[in-house]
């Protein structure tokens, strides 16, 4: 019905594993009002959300409320793209491959990659990025570490599949998940680097230098700064015809996510 219902019910379904105490709760969201004004409106918010999902008092409640605090019920039939992000990327840090010479952290194997291209699936932009609240900067805040986390983390997952592809030789399911990568970051050399090396080793010479002169202009308009050493170094070495056509690459090894997919988790 309201803004404020809407963020009280996002912030309930991603920090569904904890209880929220009403004080608190109304000082996110109602930060300008004394603690004893800011309870009504969230007494009002709590109705209004109940009643957008439809409880009664002979139905499921999603919501367990008591006059101190209260949680959002995860166990109910409640779906959260955040939620399904955070396990799949929980099933791949639990999932132990042994140790080989070279390779200390495991190899990425085929049911791990099946789950974090799940979850790259669910990434569809920004956390919130189309939700804001102007007067509520403890809540703005919230979201905005959640915004980086989560790129962050979408960041890995696309990194280790376009190391495992590109270790397979698949260059086309490499190339899907370069350009996603180089796409969510322009600046990050090192992405952009990986993208032009897989176009020149896939035959795609001509893509692989104007990937390396857009990257060029796009460090001089941002950043105002040209490419490193090794960016230009490869980019003479396509330019030249020393990298061309389809050579092996190295199986890739999963690199260590952050800790938050396993201690933030809405599910766990």
């Amino acid at each position: 019905r309201t803004q404020k219902e809407r963020a009280l019910l996002i912030y309930l379904a991603v920090e569904a594993q904890r209880l929220h105490q009403r004080e608190a709760l109304a000082e996110l969201l109602w930060p300008a009002r004394p603690e004893g004004m800011a309870r009504a409106p969230l007494r009002q918010a709590i109705t209004g959300l109940r009643r957008a999902l439809g409880e009664t008092p002979d139905s499921p409640h999603f919501l367990c409320v008591s006059r101190a605090a209260l949680q959002i019920d995860a166990q109910k039939d409640l779906w959260l793209d955040t939620a399904a992000f955070n396990a799949h990327l929980r099933a791949v840090q639990q999932h132990t491959h042994p140790a080989a010479p070279g390779k200390p952290g495991g190899e990425l194997c085929p049911a791990c990659t099946q789950h974090l291209q799940a979850a790259v699936e669910l990434y569809h932009g920004d956390f919130l990025d189309d939700f804001c609240l102007d007067d509520c900067p403890e809540f703005e805040e919230w979201a905005m570490v959640n915004r980086e986390i989560y790129f962050r983390l979408q960041l890995g997952a696309l990194q280790a599949l376009v190391n495992f592809f590109q270790g397979l030789g698949d260059y086309p399911q490499a190339l899907q998940y370069a350009h996603r990568q180089a796409a969510m970051d322009a600046l990050r050399e090192d992405a952009q680097w990986q993208l032009m090396r897989l176009l020149a080793c896939s035959g795609q010479r001509a893509a692989a230098l104007e990937q390396y002169h857009a990257c060029r202009r796009m460090l001089a308009k941002e950043l105002g700064v040209k490419p490193d050493v090794e960016t230009t170094r490869l980019y003479e070495h396509i330019r030249d015809g020393w990298l061309a056509g389809t050579e092996p690459g190295h199986l890739g090894i999963i690199q260590p996510l952050p800790a938050f997919a396993e201690s933030h988790c809405p599910s766990r």
